[in-house]
């Protein structure tokens, strides 16, 4: 028996509109994720609040597509574009709000561990060098560990190792800053 399934526009729509946004999310988590890691909730927000309203689903994933192709836009920050994805990334992982009083503090913390990422990368193969490595690693860990903001320190380790991995992943945007 053969079963033929036939689906409406909008659902085909809606399913391929679905599949472009997860698969741009996927792709460009590792370059930011704080900014990705946003879409992605905004993605789940729209399909749980429109639930079988095709056409609505389709207009905000369409919205949705668009503003993920834009990517981070250079508005005005409290810090420099390059720092953003580390501070969102801070930010994020210790839940702290973009208008918080320790947001501000947290920025200047991330432009300094920004510069020492930096400083780091200009080192000739630093990957390739465990010592150098764990050197920056133990910096940026003591900085969030004694840093006086109580979020930022109870994920100090967890932290330390994405912002090592979002500098590895951003290696070439960082020494070009």
């Amino acid at each position: 028996m053969i079963c033929i399934v036939i689906l409406s526009r909008s659902y085909y729509t809606y399913f391929m509109s679905t599949f472009a946004c997860n698969g741009l999310i996927k792709i460009n988590m590792e370059k930011d994720p704080a900014l990705y890691t946003g879409f992605h909730e905004r993605l789940q927000k729209i399909l749980d609040a429109y639930k079988e309203h095709w056409d609505r689903i389709i207009e905000e994933l369409t919205k949705l597509r668009e503003d993920i192709g834009k990517g981070r836009t250079d508005e005005a920050g409290i810090v420099d574009s390059p720092v953003m994805q580390f501070l969102d990334l801070m930010l994020m992982e210790a839940r702290l709000a973009v208008d918080s009083k320790e947001a501000s503090i947290a920025a200047k913390l991330s432009e300094f561990i920004y510069s020492r990422i930096k400083e780091s990368l200009l080192i000739p193969n630093f990957w390739q060098k465990p010592n150098e490595r764990r050197r920056l690693e133990g910096d940026i860990r003591d900085e969030l560990e004694y840093c006086g903001i109580e979020p930022l320190q109870e994920v100090a380790a967890k932290l330390t190792a994405e912002l090592i991995n979002l500098a590895h992943k951003r290696e070439t945007e960082v020494k070009g800053s």
